[in-house]
């Protein structure tokens, strides 16, 4: 089930994050990585943190490495600053209240000493609670001096809806309103090496001879899912525009956002939704709640 465009619409949707890294890559780089994660998927490769990973696609002209982290959490913080009684901060719909003295239980935390014992005992307040969140999975909490790291339980983008809130910004800073970063895939740009001659000829030498900066964004609503053909889809739409790019010789040919413009897959079937924005060799790929 690895192989071919068909296996994969048995694939679930996902989330993946692409990160630039130290330079840009092409369509077809893009279109390797998206099939590693597919491989990956089909085979449910558990947590990987890996560099250097080859990536070969449809064409063999070219291939290109990735970084690929899987199954990364949300994460959060929460800075103790002078933090005084009363004063509350509100982890995944759960209130803690600081307080003189020891803390009744684990819906408190102490401010009788330093910054940095008031976030070790808010850490594990948040630790020991045995209520029950808004996101029932639920957070584990870290502290280091005066910062509480607050990590949600279940990897993946649905961390990403997991709440942040406090009383008071100034001795209880929260890094914003929801945990952020949470994805099931992750892929920096390495190196890519590219076979093919300046007189190649079709598609391929369109689409795979410039380097662009493609910019999967989807901290803009870090709450839609895709799957992985639908991502090849909105891929084989900015190989139109870099089609367009090279038939005209300008790197600014089909500039502009194209807002929530539908893509069809390899059936009749498929439909996709997204927004991309083209400004010379960059594009920001933005998911829909179709996409």
């Amino acid at each position: 089930m690895s192989k071919g465009i068909a296996a994969m619409s048995f694939l679930p949707q996902t989330s993946i994050e692409l990160v630039n890294g130290s330079a840009d890559q092409s369509v077809q780089a893009v279109r390797a990585f998206l099939h590693k994660v597919a491989d990956l998927q089909s085979k449910n490769v558990a947590a990987l943190s890996a560099v250097d990973v080859i990536c070969n696609g449809n064409s063999s002209y070219s291939n290109s490495t990735w970084e690929i982290t899987s199954k990364v959490a949300a994460t959060g913080t929460i800075t103790a600053a002078t933090v005084v009684a009363d004063d509350t901060v509100t982890v995944n719909g759960l209130v803690y209240t600081a307080v003189s003295g020891a803390k009744a239980d684990n819906t408190e935390f102490s401010v009788d000493t330093g910054n940095s014992a008031v976030a070790t005992d808010l850490a594990d307040s948040i630790n020991n609670d045995t209520r029950v969140g808004t996101i029932t999975t639920g957070v584990t909490a870290l502290a280091a001096s005066a910062v509480v790291t607050v990590s949600a339980v279940a990897t993946g983008i649905g961390g990403n809806a997991i709440t942040l809130a406090s009383s008071d910004g100034g001795t209880l800073a929260v890094s914003g309103a929801l945990l952020s970063g949470g994805r099931d895939f992750v892929g920096t740009f390495q190196s890519e090496v590219s076979n093919l001659s300046d007189d190649a000829k079709g598609r391929p030498a369109l689409s795979t001879r410039r380097l662009i900066d493609i910019d999967l964004n989807v901290t803009a609503d870090p709450t839609h899912l895709f799957s992985v053909r639908s991502a090849l889809a909105v891929l084989s739409f900015i190989e139109k525009l870099e089609d367009k790019v090279a038939n005209t010789g300008s790197g600014a040919a089909g500039d502009g956002t194209y807002t929530n413009v539908v893509l069809r897959g390899n059936t009749p079937y498929e439909s996709y939704t997204w927004t991309v924005t083209k400004s010379g060799n960059d594009y920001t790929v933005t998911p829909t709640a179709n996409s």
